[in-house]
């Protein structure tokens, strides 16, 4: 019975911990990202806007040579991912993008660029 009493009174003491731990890993990403992407030595500039509804994202990316295109993604507690198709050579380049919210304000990760190689990134949300 002791034992019962015992594990009880653990379970009470750490659902809080355990609530607390899975709302931290929770974010939202929906807001305007502006987004800096090293590849080769090189960097480039966009900016990002998201919309997150539950797991799902939509939104657009903006970028001085591309242009202005829709984005379609998911979250999964702070990890993130989504895609876009961007005009290369006449034909239309999927974007692969995948990263984490390292804070709330915050993101960092890798973008996938088919035949064009990949590139890491980091994203400060615009205030």
């Amino acid at each position: 019975m002791h034992i019962l009493r015992a594990l009880f009174a653990m379970a009470i003491v750490a659902t809080p911990v355990l609530a607390q731990t899975k709302g931290q890993d929770k974010v939202d990403l929906t807001g305007k990202w502006d987004l800096t992407a090293m590849s080769q030595g090189e960097t480039g500039a966009a900016e990002v806007t998201l919309i997150q509804r539950g797991d799902s994202l939509i939104g657009r990316y903006a970028h001085k040579t591309l242009g202005d295109l829709e984005v379609v993604g998911n979250v999964k507690g702070r990890d993130f991912a989504f895609v876009f198709n961007a005009p290369f050579n006449g034909q239309q380049l999927p974007m692969n993008i995948k990263g984490v919210a390292q804070t709330p304000d915050s993101l960092t990760g890798t973008a996938t660029m088919g035949p064009l190689g990949s590139a890491t990134f980091f994203a400060k949300r615009r205030r």
